[in-house]
C-alpha cells in the first residue's frame, strides 16, 4: 500500500515586530504524519527542538 509522509517545519523562533530576520530563525518544532491515499492518518510524530542561536523564546512564540 502506498503511503504519504507529510512533514511540518513551520514553528520557528520569531517575534511580532519582525526583529529576528528570516535567515536567523530556527526551527523549534517538527511534526509529521503518515497517511494513506484515502487521507486516513496512520501515525503521528511531534517533537520540540531547543533553539541554539537564540535560546530564549519570545513571548510571541510562547503564546
Amino acid at each position: 500500500m502506498n503511503k504519504l509522509l507529510v512533514i511540518d517545519l513551520v514553528e520557528a523562533t520569531c517575534d511580532e515586530a519582525g526583529g529576528i530576520p528570516p535567515r536567523q530563525m530556527e526551527i523549534i518544532e517538527i511534526g509529521a504524519l503518515l497517511a494513506d491515499w484515502n487521507g486516513s492518518i496512520l501515525e503521528r510524530f511531534q517533537t520540540f527542538v531547543p533553539p541554539v542561536e537564540n535560546p530564549k523564546l519570545t513571548t510571541f512564540v510562547e503564546k
